[in-house]
């Protein structure tokens, strides 16, 4: 397979990314004055190129799309650097870390970065992080699980201060975030501040890839940079567990059909490039690896469940303009699991439960399977390989994990495997009763 070869520089307004054999050169603009408060420092200039090289390959990949006889794609991005030394280093991590999380395989060239490819937003006001306190540093999107893990951050590091990163590449995320932000601000004044970079293609094809595993890269990377700026050792990300392992069903799905970006697999990999590059010590963290949605949703504080509403679970590319919620689609099916497991349905009278036009398959009706099969290998003499002998991606699940500790990530992946049965099973009897 040919790869498509780009070519990422920063210019004064944005970043141009060339793809070879198109006539249009495409450019992303990225807004990041808040994110990156470092860009005038002189002892770490190069802070922002982490953050930079993971809009260029969000911007390829979207310019990409998948074709639908092939899932892999394989790119060839050229990027400048400053430490050159250090980026060769973490190179091939990235290069495994993109394989595993998007199943596309990429080659990094990296060249010296010239005095004219400086950083932008040197017009704006940047923030300088001095703090009195320790930091924790957690993404904020617009999903159920980051609302409920904002909140329950807080709760858990009073003595600390949160900082929240969000990535915004459309409008109507950047509404449902900000209603959050604004309820965080009213519910904990002066322990919360909030770091956002807003990326968008500026000439956006009719035809764009919709998968969006890079986008949570891109995340990552800025939380990950905003860690480095604050001098924390790593970045909370508020998956539920069942979404961290985000396990494909057999039969139906191949490995990355189902966004393996979150896979335990990839946290040594996050670690190393975090350490590499920007001196972050630890590297992504998961505070509810093993907890499901439902259970998030049940520990939201009373007073922040109307927020509820604000929240967005949808993952179909081709989700309805008008309510962005579909209602019939993996993701939709399971927050709508575990907003009935948690009594808190009423929450969401605006979410849709329209069918969508055009099903391969029925949702709900996977969704049970899944949850059957799950629940007859959990009931076996020995659970744990017969998971891994049905869920192929199972077998890397303890890969970030040291030997004394894999015996207790086991018994509590068990553990959330079966209440996620339990979850199905109760809400299949609510809606049979309904």
């Amino acid at each position: 397979m040919k790869p498509v070869r780009a070519d990422a520089r920063v210019v004064s307004d944005g970043m141009v990314v060339e793809i070879a054999g198109r006539v249009e050169r495409q450019s992303v603009t990225y807004t990041t004055a808040a994110m990156r408060p470092f860009t005038k420092f002189a002892r770490a200039p190069h802070l922002a190129e982490v953050f930079e090289f993971f809009l260029a390959l969000y911007t390829v990949d979207r310019l990409s799309p998948r074709s639908a006889k092939c899932w892999k794609r394989v790119f060839e991005l050229h990027f400048p650097v400053t430490m050159l030394a250090a980026w060769n280093m973490a190179k091939n991590d990235i290069e495994r870390l993109v394989w595993q999380s998007t199943g596309d395989e990429l080659t990094i060239v990296l060249r010296e970065r010239g005095r004219g490819e400086g950083h932008i937003d040197d017009r704006a006001a940047h923030l300088q992080l001095v703090e009195a306190r320790p930091t924790s540093i957690a993404l904020l999107s617009d999903g159920l699980d980051s609302l409920c893990g904002a909140f329950q951050l807080v709760e858990a590091r009073k003595h600390e201060r949160i900082a929240l990163v969000s990535i915004i590449t459309n409008d109507r995320r950047a509404a449902r975030i900000r209603q959050v932000r604004e309820a965080l601000q009213r519910a904990y004044p002066g322990v919360v501040s909030f770091h956002q970079a807003d990326a968008h293609l500026d000439r956006p094809p009719d035809i764009q890839e919709r998968s969006q595993r890079t986008r949570t890269m891109l995340a990552m990377a800025a939380g990950l940079t905003v860690a480095a700026g604050y001098g924390s050792p790593d970045v909370a990300v508020c998956e539920n567990g069942m979404g961290i392992l985000n396990l494909p069903v057999p039969g139906l799905q191949m490995r990355h059909h189902s966004s393996q970006v979150l896979h335990p697999s990839n946290r040594k990999l996050w670690a190393r490039i975090g350490l590499r590059l920007l001196g972050v010590r630890d590297g992504i963290e998961y505070p509810n690896r093993f907890r499901t949605k439902g259970e998030m949703c049940g520990a939201l504080p009373v007073f922040a469940r109307p927020l509820i509403g604000a929240t967005s679970s949808c993952d179909r590319p081709d989700r309805f303009d008008s309510n962005d919620n579909c209602g019939r689609c993996s993701s939709c099916l399971v927050r709508k699991y575990a907003l009935a497991t948690a009594g808190l349905t009423e929450h969401d009278v605006r979410y849709s439960s329209r069918p969508l036009k055009a099903m391969p398959y029925a949702p709900d009706a996977v969704h049970t399977f899944h949850a059957r099969l799950l629940g007859k290998h959990l009931s076996s003499n020995d659970p744990w390989p017969a998971l891994i002998d049905a869920h192929a991606s199972l077998r890397t699940a303890l890969d970030d994990v040291d030997k004394d500790d894999r015996m207790h990530v086991i018994a509590s992946t068990i553990a959330l495997l079966h209440q996620h049965v339990q979850e199905v099973t109760a809400y299949e009897s609510l809606a049979h009763a309904g």
